[in-house]
Protein backbone atom coordinates (compact mmCIF):
# COMPACT_ATOMS: atom_id res chain seq x y z
CA UNK A 1 0.00 0.00 0.00
CA UNK A 2 2.80 2.45 0.84
CA UNK A 3 4.53 1.89 -2.54
CA UNK A 4 1.27 2.50 -4.42
CA UNK A 5 0.80 5.68 -2.42
CA UNK A 6 4.27 6.90 -3.47
CA UNK A 7 3.53 6.22 -7.16
CA UNK A 8 0.20 8.08 -6.95
CA UNK A 9 1.90 10.93 -5.09
CA UNK A 10 4.49 11.37 -7.85
CA UNK A 11 1.93 11.49 -10.67
CA UNK A 12 -0.94 13.45 -9.12
CA UNK A 13 -1.34 17.24 -8.63
CA UNK A 14 -0.91 18.29 -4.98
CA UNK A 15 -4.56 18.57 -3.67
CA UNK A 16 -5.73 15.41 -5.45
CA UNK A 17 -2.50 13.67 -4.43
CA UNK A 18 -3.09 14.39 -0.75
CA UNK A 19 -6.65 13.05 -0.94
CA UNK A 20 -5.53 9.91 -2.82
CA UNK A 21 -2.71 9.22 -0.36
CA UNK A 22 -5.02 9.78 2.60
CA UNK A 23 -7.57 7.34 1.13
CA UNK A 24 -4.88 4.74 0.44
CA UNK A 25 -3.22 4.95 3.85
CA UNK A 26 -6.33 5.45 5.99
CA UNK A 27 -7.98 2.33 7.39
CA UNK A 28 -11.48 1.45 6.20
CA UNK A 29 -14.03 3.25 8.35
CA UNK A 30 -17.55 4.51 8.35
CA UNK A 31 -18.30 8.04 7.16
CA UNK A 32 -17.75 10.76 9.73
CA UNK A 33 -20.88 11.51 11.79
CA UNK A 34 -22.44 14.98 11.59
CA UNK A 35 -20.65 17.71 13.54
CA UNK A 36 -21.58 17.77 17.18
CA UNK A 37 -22.98 14.23 17.29
CA UNK A 38 -20.43 12.96 19.80
CA UNK A 39 -20.70 16.14 21.86
CA UNK A 40 -24.49 15.86 22.04
CA UNK A 41 -24.26 12.14 22.92
CA UNK A 42 -21.88 13.02 25.75
CA UNK A 43 -24.16 15.83 26.95
CA UNK A 44 -27.18 13.49 26.93
CA UNK A 45 -25.25 10.91 28.94
CA UNK A 46 -24.10 13.58 31.40
CA UNK A 47 -27.67 14.85 31.72
CA UNK A 48 -29.01 11.35 32.30
CA UNK A 49 -26.37 10.75 34.98
CA UNK A 50 -26.71 14.11 36.70
CA UNK A 51 -30.47 14.59 36.44
CA UNK A 52 -32.60 11.65 35.26
CA UNK A 53 -30.79 9.00 37.30
CA UNK A 54 -30.51 11.22 40.39
CA UNK A 55 -34.22 12.05 40.19
CA UNK A 56 -34.92 8.32 40.12
CA UNK A 57 -32.85 7.87 43.30
CA UNK A 58 -34.62 10.78 45.01
CA UNK A 59 -37.99 9.32 43.98
CA UNK A 60 -37.02 5.93 45.39
CA UNK A 61 -35.95 7.55 48.65
CA UNK A 62 -39.19 9.54 48.96
CA UNK A 63 -41.21 6.42 48.16
CA UNK A 64 -39.32 4.43 50.82
CA UNK A 65 -40.36 7.07 53.38
CA UNK A 66 -44.03 6.52 52.55
CA UNK A 67 -44.59 9.44 50.18
CA UNK A 68 -46.69 9.29 47.02
CA UNK A 69 -44.33 10.03 44.12
CA UNK A 70 -44.97 10.88 40.46
CA UNK A 71 -42.19 11.18 37.89
CA UNK A 72 -42.26 12.67 34.39
CA UNK A 73 -39.88 12.68 31.44
CA UNK A 74 -40.28 15.72 29.20
CA UNK A 75 -39.33 15.01 25.58
CA UNK A 76 -40.83 17.97 23.69
CA UNK A 77 -38.31 20.13 21.85
CA UNK A 78 -39.57 23.72 22.17
CA UNK A 79 -39.97 25.62 18.92
CA UNK A 80 -38.40 28.69 20.53
CA UNK A 81 -36.68 29.64 23.76
CA UNK A 82 -35.30 32.98 24.93
CA UNK A 83 -32.37 30.99 26.34
CA UNK A 84 -31.13 29.31 23.13
CA UNK A 85 -30.99 30.32 19.47
CA UNK A 86 -31.49 26.89 17.88
CA UNK A 87 -33.62 24.60 20.01
CA UNK A 88 -33.86 21.96 17.27
CA UNK A 89 -30.23 21.02 17.89
CA UNK A 90 -30.76 20.73 21.65
CA UNK A 91 -33.87 18.62 21.92
CA UNK A 92 -35.73 18.77 25.23
CA UNK A 93 -33.00 20.54 27.19
CA UNK A 94 -32.86 20.98 30.98
CA UNK A 95 -35.60 23.43 31.99
CA UNK A 96 -37.43 23.25 28.64
CA UNK A 97 -40.60 22.09 30.44
CA UNK A 98 -40.90 25.16 32.70
CA UNK A 99 -42.82 27.38 30.22
CA UNK A 100 -45.17 24.45 29.59
CA UNK A 101 -46.01 23.78 33.24
CA UNK A 102 -46.57 27.50 33.89
CA UNK A 103 -48.19 28.27 30.51
CA UNK A 104 -45.79 31.03 29.53
CA UNK A 105 -47.64 31.71 26.30
CA UNK A 106 -44.98 34.04 24.91
CA UNK A 107 -42.72 30.95 24.59
CA UNK A 108 -45.38 28.59 23.24
CA UNK A 109 -45.61 29.21 19.51
CA UNK A 110 -47.83 26.45 18.17
CA UNK A 111 -51.27 25.07 18.95
CA UNK A 112 -49.60 21.74 19.86
CA UNK A 113 -47.30 23.45 22.37
CA UNK A 114 -50.21 25.36 23.92
CA UNK A 115 -52.32 22.16 24.16
CA UNK A 116 -49.44 20.29 25.86
CA UNK A 117 -48.97 23.25 28.21
CA UNK A 118 -52.67 23.15 29.10
CA UNK A 119 -52.45 19.46 29.96
CA UNK A 120 -49.27 19.91 31.98
CA UNK A 121 -50.74 22.88 33.86
CA UNK A 122 -53.78 20.72 34.62
CA UNK A 123 -51.57 17.98 36.11
CA UNK A 124 -49.72 20.56 38.21
CA UNK A 125 -52.91 22.24 39.40
CA UNK A 126 -54.52 18.95 40.44
CA UNK A 127 -51.34 17.86 42.19
CA UNK A 128 -51.12 21.13 44.12
CA UNK A 129 -54.78 20.92 45.17
CA UNK A 130 -55.00 17.21 46.02
CA UNK A 131 -51.49 15.73 46.16
CA UNK A 132 -52.39 13.59 43.12
CA UNK A 133 -52.08 14.83 39.51
CA UNK A 134 -55.07 12.67 38.57
CA UNK A 135 -57.54 14.02 41.16
CA UNK A 136 -59.39 17.32 41.15
CA UNK A 137 -60.95 18.00 44.57
CA UNK A 138 -64.68 18.64 44.83
CA UNK A 139 -65.52 22.29 44.32
CA UNK A 140 -62.35 23.08 42.37
CA UNK A 141 -62.74 24.64 38.93
CA UNK A 142 -62.09 22.05 36.23
CA UNK A 143 -59.11 22.35 33.93
CA UNK A 144 -59.58 24.21 30.66
CA UNK A 145 -58.48 21.17 28.64
CA UNK A 146 -59.93 17.70 28.29
CA UNK A 147 -58.80 15.36 31.05
CA UNK A 148 -55.22 14.31 30.23
CA UNK A 149 -54.01 10.70 30.38
CA UNK A 150 -53.76 9.12 33.82
CA UNK A 151 -50.37 9.71 35.47
CA UNK A 152 -49.29 6.48 37.16
CA UNK A 153 -47.52 6.69 40.51
CA UNK A 154 -43.78 6.03 40.56
CA UNK A 155 -44.43 2.93 42.70
CA UNK A 156 -45.93 1.28 39.59
CA UNK A 157 -42.52 1.40 37.90
CA UNK A 158 -43.84 3.83 35.30
CA UNK A 159 -42.89 7.35 34.30
CA UNK A 160 -45.16 9.72 32.38
CA UNK A 161 -43.62 10.91 29.09
CA UNK A 162 -44.77 14.41 28.23
CA UNK A 163 -44.74 15.29 24.53
CA UNK A 164 -47.10 17.19 22.23
CA UNK A 165 -47.50 14.11 20.02
CA UNK A 166 -48.49 11.85 22.88
CA UNK A 167 -48.61 11.76 26.65
CA UNK A 168 -48.12 8.20 27.83
CA UNK A 169 -46.64 6.19 30.68
CA UNK A 170 -43.58 4.05 29.98
CA UNK A 171 -41.99 1.28 32.00
CA UNK A 172 -38.48 1.35 33.46
CA UNK A 173 -37.25 4.72 32.15
CA UNK A 174 -33.49 4.40 31.49
CA UNK A 175 -33.24 1.72 34.21
CA UNK A 176 -30.28 -0.12 32.68
CA UNK A 177 -28.39 3.09 31.98
CA UNK A 178 -29.01 4.49 35.47
CA UNK A 179 -28.09 1.18 37.11
CA UNK A 180 -24.79 1.21 35.19
CA UNK A 181 -24.09 4.89 35.96
CA UNK A 182 -24.85 4.60 39.65
CA UNK A 183 -22.94 1.33 40.08
CA UNK A 184 -19.72 3.10 39.02
CA UNK A 185 -17.52 3.75 42.07
CA UNK A 186 -17.14 7.35 43.09
CA UNK A 187 -13.78 9.05 42.86
CA UNK A 188 -11.80 9.05 46.15
CA UNK A 189 -12.32 12.80 46.65
CA UNK A 190 -16.11 12.36 46.49
CA UNK A 191 -16.01 9.45 48.95
CA UNK A 192 -13.87 11.49 51.35
CA UNK A 193 -16.21 14.49 51.12
CA UNK A 194 -19.23 12.29 51.90
CA UNK A 195 -17.44 10.64 54.81
CA UNK A 196 -16.48 14.03 56.24
CA UNK A 197 -20.04 15.33 55.84
CA UNK A 198 -21.43 12.25 57.62
CA UNK A 199 -19.01 12.60 60.55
Amino acid sequence: AASLARVVAQQTPAPAREAAVARELAPEREPRPPDGLYYMAAMRAAGDYAITCRVREAARSALAKGNQVYRYFFTQTPIWSPNYAKTETLGAFHGAEVPFFFRDDFELLSADERRLAGEMACYLRRFLLSGDPNVLPDGAHPCRVPTPAAWPPFASGQTLVLNAKKIEPIDALLEDKCDAFLATPRAPAQRNQRAAAAA
